[in-house]
């Protein structure tokens, strides 16, 4: 088994790490309507070309796929350029005959509107990878075509078939910025950056671990890695394999060896560091290098020098400062620079020392950091376009960051205070909103009445925890209150074994998994138990929200879910959508906080069990694939004649698709929210995924079930969705909701 890589990862590879949310950005582009192009831009070695390998594996027929490697043209002319493009995608889609006369971009269109105006051709998505092995030339004529096939979609339906996503480097950030100066407009950017510590130094643990090395040692190897090459994925994945080279030799490994490795890979000079030399003559940014490593400059995206730095591979941001991408090209470039090396406190990394285990809050400031550093990127790009909801999470960010700062400044200097729990005075917080009261529900009250509150708790207060159940019960509750369905205690097989084919490398290796006995929602959260939320003080109550949530609610404006209006979707049966995890979590305590009973979201692993038992089945009812049991875009296909229907469908439509415990819709209609954030790793470790510290987390989030537009693959049990941004809100997402006791009077 390959333990560590440093050359591209194929589809599915254990050994990719760290780009899950990039990955579903990209497979939302393919997927959904065709509105920009996608960019896909970092320094050199840093995952771009196994993105799109991942990618490959992760989009299904009827979608066609056409990479498109440009080093294998390198230095062609414009002419050629169009010559190679027609013969890669005629592997594909067919062009027609006398492919060598397409060598320009109006011919390649023409073929192109031909080949995909044909019924039997679905989406087509063009790779355009390394772009920088094309001369300046070749890249502008290339990027002044790729502007006419994104306008002329608007008079040529086939052409709306055609997504085309971007991967280059500094050469594509000159491209996109300025040699064709509206190639931005017509383009989502996405930058990768480093690897976030936990993703870096898990990578390293869980590669040495399988080769033998015992699991403190490996966690701490993994830490001094990171301290040395701060999550750069080439270099991370090298480290790697000297160490575990060195343990199968038969060392005795220590944090001594990670520097002894550092070391041989400058030696070694690798084609990454010359190539990182090259680029700094190439682009006469060697003064530029000089001023990053001597005077640390302020950090503005509009210092392009230093931008390319970064593109190249050199600089990053750290803080309100540009800095070296880490201490190993730090060391190299001030000696190959004759810059005069650091003083040791100027050296000293900005990471945590190797045997001094990261904090959970210099975790989360690591990972708000990296989210913010892309996009201001991003924003950079947009000008004085840049789309509202970025400008508003970037703020968000910028208080968030500063919010941890002063924490972790007042821990310093107060030991006995915990940073994590330190709450801002009011004057950090704006004055809290007054609920105002639910509107009488329409039935009578539940159990016993409940006060709502008329304010919500003062600023830095912890949630208001659920009431205790009374005894008292009735007889039926109101339709709005969401039916549940028992989960009993004891083991199941969680993920996916070797047997099932269209398993992905996330959801490896299946393992055994004990839960307590729990209730999950029999169905989805429709539009009718979702109103009462809406039409009362759900989006007005600050109690219901996170802190990150309910800045974010202000900031949009979000009153309602986002298709709520939208006729097709919202029938009283149909499950509610376009709703974000905020309003999920939201949702789930204002619900607690109707009935008096603790409900939540599910976690990960609750909700798998929920949704094929104890067996290890593949989809609710079991290994093989039955069309007409769920909705999904299968039934295209389905022999009893029900049509894909693209859009949601009452949650009592498949009651032959119910789960082993009665659960219906687990398979297709809407993805749903769970618990789980992002990075969770199999064997699935249980934490209190419904904790405080851990909800108020502005981390991704998994989604299960697939949905309407899911084909066999994403409405399996075991599939794990990519990680996805809690700001999301899609017509595909939905919820359910979860509870460690039954509701007295429930269905349940």
């Amino acid at each position: 088994m390959v333990l560590f890589s440093t050359t591209v990862l194929g589809p599915g590879s254990p050994v990719f790490r760290g780009r899950a949310a990039e990955l579903a950005r990209l497979v939302r582009l393919c997927r959904e309507e065709v509105t920009r192009y996608g960019v896909v831009y970092g320094g050199r070695q840093n995952g771009k070309t196994s993105l799109l390998f991942q990618l490959l594996g992760a989009v299904e027929q009827p979608t066609r796929l056409c990479r498109i490697d440009f080093q294998a043209i390198q230095g062609a002319r414009p002419e050629q350029v169009f010559a190679y493009l027609a013969e890669q995608i005629d592997t594909v889609v067919p062009l027609g005959r006398d492919l060598g006369l397409i060598v320009s971009a109006p011919r390649l269109k023409a073929r192109l509107n031909e080949a995909l105006a044909r019924p039997e051709v679905g989406r087509l998505v063009l790779m355009l990878d390394e772009l920088g092995a094309l001369p300046p030339a070749s890249r502008e004529a290339l990027g002044n075509a790729v502007r006419s096939f994104f306008h002329d979609r608007l008079v040529s339906p086939p052409l709306q078939k055609l997504q085309i996503i971007f991967s280059g480097g500094v050469e594509l950030y000159t491209m996109v910025v300025s040699e064709v100066s509206s190639l931005h407009s017509v383009c989502e950017e996405i930058y990768l950056p480093d690897l976030p510590a936990p993703e870096a130094v898990t990578l390293i643990a869980d590669g040495l671990q399988a080769a033998g090395v015992e699991a403190a040692l490996s966690e701490t190897l993994g830490r001094a890695v990171y301290a040395q090459v701060a999550g750069h994925p080439y270099l991370t994945q090298r480290m790697g394999e000297l160490l575990a080279s060195a343990h199968a030799a038969g060392t005795a490994l220590s944090v001594a060896n990670v520097e002894l490795a550092a070391t041989e890979i400058v030696a070694d000079a690798p084609p990454l560091l010359r190539r990182i030399r090259d680029d700094l003559r190439a682009h006469q940014l060697e003064e530029a290098a000089r001023r990053l490593l001597r005077d640390r400059p302020p950090f503005s995206r509009l210092d392009d020098d230093m931008v390319r730095l970064e593109l190249i591979g050199l600089a990053k941001r750290d803080g309100t400062y540009w800095a070296p991408r880490n201490p190993l090209l730090a060391a190299v470039f001030h000696q190959l620079l004759g810059v005069a090396a650091p003083t040791p406190e100027q050296a000293r990394p900005a990471t945590v020392a190797p045997d001094d285990p990261p904090t959970a809050d210099q975790l989360i400031l690591a990972e708000k950091r990296r989210r913010l550093h892309a996009l201001e990127l991003t924003a950079a790009r947009y000008g004085i376009d840049t789309p509202p909801h970025i400008t508003i999470e970037i703020e968000d960010l910028h208080r968030e960051i500063e919010d941890l700062r002063r924490a972790g400044q007042a821990s310093t200097a107060h030991p006995g205070a915990a940073s994590s729990e330190a709450a801002p005075t009011p004057a950090d917080r704006a004055p809290p909103a007054v609920a105002e009261p639910l509107p009488p529900a329409p039935t009578p009250p539940i159990s016993k009445p409940h006060e709502q509150p008329t304010q919500p708790p003062e600023p830095g207060a912890k949630k208001p925890a659920p009431r205790p159940q009374g005894q008292a019960t009735r007889a039926a509750l109101p339709p709005w209150v969401p039916a549940l369905v028992k989960v009993p205690a004891g083991p199941f097989l969680m993920g996916s074994s070797d047997a099932d084919t269209m398993a992905t490398a996330n959801e490896k290796p299946q393992h055994t998994l004990t839960l307590p006995d729990y209730w999950i929602g029999k169905t989805p959260v429709t539009n009718a138990q979702f109103r009462p939320f809406v039409e009362g003080d759900g989006y007005r109550n600050r109690a219901y929200w996170t802190e990150v949530g309910w800045a974010w609610r202000e900031k949009e404006s979000i009153v309602k879910p986002g298709y709520w209006d939208d006729a097709k979707r919202n029938g009283n049966d149909y499950p509610v959508v376009g709703v974000s995890w905020f309003e999920a979590v939201a949702y789930c305590r204002w619900l607690s906080a109707q009935t008096g009973h603790p409900f939540r979201l599910p976690s990960e692993a609750e909700w798998e069990k929920a949704a094929r038992g104890t067996d290890g089945r593949i989809w609710p009812w079991g290994n093989t694939w039955e069309a007409g049991r769920c909705n999904s875009a299968k039934d295209f296909f389905s022999s009893v004649g029900r049509a894909f229907t693209g859009r949601t469908t009452p949650i009592n439509q498949y009651p032959s698709g119910a789960s082993p415990y009665g659960a219906f819709d687990m398979a297709g209609n809407v993805w749903e929210w769970c618990a789980t954030q992002d990075g969770k790793n199999y064997p699935y470790q249980q934490e209190d995924e419904w904790a405080e510290a851990y909800v108020e987390r502005d981390f991704f989030r998994r989604l299960r079930g697939g949905s309407y537009g899911g084909v066999q693959k994403f409405v399996r049990a075991s599939y794990r969705y990519y990680d996805v941004y809690p700001r999301s809100r899609y017509d595909y997402v939905g919820l359910r909701v979860a509870s460690h006791s039954p509701l007295p009077g429930a269905e349940s």
